[in-house]
């Protein structure tokens, strides 16, 4: 069925945490709590609604949320919004100068940390209902830009070790797309952009929660352009933001950050959709003036789709759950000591990532021990002539690239931290190499191929819907 009448709303709520909440979760950082806030952290929330189904778009400043709490959200934000629990995408932005609510190695906070999720349901619920309750009449738009801060984060250095550090020479995707939603009586209702690159500008050295670049490039272009903002992270796995990051310096932050809201601001200006330019009639003026008007556009009637399927990804051998669990709470027992003892900063700065790492091997056996593939959620969206993929992954530039080159809608935008977090994503090359990013995610060589193939596939069924 073709869609005659799209409705649009957006809703918001501020989810700062408590300062007792963990910050970050940087293993070389050496303190627990933050100080403070940079900038608040948001929750925003964008419904699609027409005659033949709706969408919601949900765009948190946060790094990464427990699996079962995605889940929760995206049930709770279902019922408020009345739509299909499959018809949420729940995306973070990924900022590492939020809350660490992911793992419990740096602290003994938990119970406030589980608080904190449990008021979070509640408040991106709300912000939903908000969203639902104010929708009205809405037109589309789409345009795209180019940004060159995000650089390939994969340094090999001269003895082979691959950092995460800065590799100019290495792929990078500076696109910047975003879908405009007008009134239909006028004036600005929202519009959702994306880029890719890991919100690490504020790096181990910041002790204020912060939504690091994207919040400061969502307030300069709600300022310029007066369009709620939601910022969808991209294929960011290996994207970061060069000798700029891991910083303690909020200016860097702010620069990049301004940069990019004045980047998206000027593609958002740039596609507001006049109608056709006619001549209309010479206006003698001293000069004889030329005036033309803008008539109808045509515009073809917003398409809302979506498909939801699991991409069977090959995993590596998971190591011993029992194993990890023990080494992982030895680890956790000396940091806790090494803090209360006030040990110096460089010990503890030693034993954290020691920690962060055990922990990490800890939910790769919880997840994955015993299995020999695990089906990843992959969600597809279709807005008009756009569309929206999303995965609960960390996804190589390259692997979203060559989606967008499979996909046959005029606009494709593909984003890593959605409806959960299941680790790293890398291309099948980049094994050879190895580094963090090949280390830690639970996934073989080939996983690659088959997300490209199942996103293609989805993309070419959504495409044919009128």
């Amino acid at each position: 069925m073709m869609s005659q009448a799209l409705r649009a709303g957006v809703g918001r709520a501020v989810i700062n945490p408590p300062l007792g909440v963990v910050h970050a979760g940087w293993g070389a950082a050496t303190h627990v709590h933050a100080t403070g806030f940079h900038m608040d952290l948001y929750a925003t929330v964008l419904v699609l609604r027409s005659d033949d189904g709706a969408l919601v778009f949900c765009d948190l400043d946060l790094c990464l949320i427990p699996n079962e709490v995605d889940k929760r959200v995206r049930e709770a934000v279902a019922a408020a919004a009345g739509v299909d629990v499959n018809a949420v995408r729940l995306s973070m932005s990924h900022t590492h100068g939020g809350p660490e609510v992911q793992r419990s190695y740096a602290s003994g906070a938990g119970s406030l940390a589980e608080a904190y999720l449990e008021n979070l349901v509640h408040l991106v619920a709300g912000a939903a209902k908000q969203a639902n309750d104010h929708l009205e009449p809405a037109v589309l738009t789409f345009g795209s830009g180019q940004a060159n801060f995000a650089i390939n984060r994969r340094q090999k250095l001269p003895e082979g070790r691959v950092v995460t550090g800065c590799n100019p020479e290495g792929f990078a995707d500076h696109s910047l797309p975003l879908l405009r939603i007008d009134s239909a009586a006028g004036g600005p209702l929202a519009c959702m952009w994306g880029y890719a690159m890991h919100p690490t500008i504020l790096g181990p050295e910041n002790t204020l929660m912060s939504p690091d670049y994207p919040g400061v490039a969502r307030s300069i272009l709600e300022e310029l352009t007066g369009a709620t903002s939601l910022f969808l992270q991209g294929s960011a796995g290996n994207q970061g933001p060069g000798p700029g990051g891991f910083t303690g310096d909020l200016h860097a932050a702010e620069r990049i950050g301004s940069a990019l809201g004045c980047e998206a601001s000027k593609v958002y200006l740039s596609s507001e959709d006049l109608g056709v330019a006619e001549f209309d009639r010479v206006w003698e003026s001293g000069a004889p003036l030329g005036k033309w008007k803008y008539g109808a556009s045509h515009r073809k009637p917003a398409v809302l789709g979506v498909r939801n399927r699991l991409a069977m990804l090959p995993v590596k051998p998971a190591p011993s759950l029992s194993e990890s669990t023990r080494e992982s709470q030895e680890l956790r027992e000396k940091l806790v000591d090494l803090r209360e003892d006030g040990a110096p900063a460089g010990e503890i700065e030693s034993l954290t990532w020691r920690t962060k790492r055990a922990e990490m091997r800890v939910r790769h056996a919880r997840e994955y021990e015993g299995l020999t593939e695990k089906g990843i959620e992959v969600q597809a969206f279709r807005v008009g002539e756009t569309a929206f993929v999303a995965m609960p992954l960390e996804p190589f530039a390259e692997i979203g690239m060559r989606i967008k080159e499979r996909s046959p809608f005029r606009l494709t935008h593909v984003s890593g931290y959605s409806n959960g977090w299941y680790g790293y994503l890398p291309t099948s090359e980049s094994y050879l190499d190895g580094g963090y990013e090949v280390d830690t995610t639970p996934f073989q060589e080939g996983a690659d191929e088959v997300m490209v193939r199942v996103a293609a596939e989805m993309l070419a069924e959504l495409a044919t819907e009128r």
